[in-house]
């Protein structure tokens, strides 16, 4: 995929969100440095804010510094939402945090790598969730799509040797498990198939949905960021929001929650 053209790649049914020219990284753990990533190269200036020090976080600052990186660091300071065009938002920061909530009501986008992932990769791509069983499920399929393509390109466990005929070019397996896929969206193909494991905390704040939607359950878990069981259901049904009439959905048919 061209750099310059991956704006107008991103894929039927996602949310119309272009590529920012000033973005904003809050929390740079693993899913935030891969957004940092993906938006230097496309020629973002960054804001890199992570409430950790500094000092703590030296290697990262390594690999992200120049003239068009800023980072703050110590805390989320609500008035960084002044600057960016778009946020990238790291799994483990609370949406209710005083600086998101002023994007908000600055109609800022906040994104998530996975939605990133979504819109733009052109394979065959599969998102799984649930409360309990998507680590094992994402494995077992993950293998399964690794048996079925000529090569694999990333997963994070051994994968068998490909069983011919084909169905794929490559296998990728990653996400919440492994590592970011945005990294190397740059490199999917049409003839690829992605398998991603997703938490609700990728798919809160997600533009877009893959094309094979699998929601295995929904039961009480991550109250303590959700608030409510329905924003909890909520979060979750958006892996299917943006799918489109071509797209599918499997949904786990003994929990009323992943079907609802």
């Amino acid at each position: 995929m061209n750099l310059a053209s991956s704006a107008a790649a991103t894929r039927p049914g996602s949310s119309s969100i272009p590529l920012p020219t000033k973005a904003l990284v809050v929390g740079m753990a693993r899913q935030g440095a891969a957004l940092a990533r993906f938006f230097r190269q496309r020629g973002a200036r960054l804001l890199l804010n992570d409430r950790r020090s500094l000092g703590a976080m030296l290697e990262l600052y390594r690999a992200f510094h120049g003239p068009e990186i800023v980072w703050v660091t110590g805390g989320h300071p609500a008035y960084l939402a002044e600057w960016p065009d778009v946020i990238g938002v790291s799994g483990g920061v609370p949406l209710a945090l005083p600086l998101l909530r002023a994007a908000r009501a600055r109609g800022v986008p906040i994104t998530s790598d996975a939605g990133w992932l979504f819109a733009l990769a052109p394979s065959t791509t599969v998102g799984i969730t649930g409360s309990a069983g998507k680590t094992t499920t994402t494995t077992l399929l993950g293998r399964m799509v690794a048996a079925a393509a000529r090569e694999v390109a990333e997963a994070p466990f051994p994968t068998p040797a490909p069983r011919p005929p084909a169905r794929f070019a490559r296998a990728w397996i990653g996400g919440n498990i492994g590592n970011p896929l945005l990294d190397r969206v740059d490199e999917l193909r049409p003839e690829d198939g992605v398998v991603m494991e997703v938490s609700s905390f990728q798919l809160d704040v997600a533009h877009a949905s893959p094309r094979v939607a699998m929601i295995l359950n929904i039961t009480p878990n991550h109250l303590d960021r959700h608030g409510t069981m329905e924003a909890y259901i909520a979060a979750k049904a958006r892996l299917l929001a943006f799918q489109g009439p071509e797209d599918w959905a499997i949904l786990g048919w003994d929990d009323p929650n992943a079907w609802a």
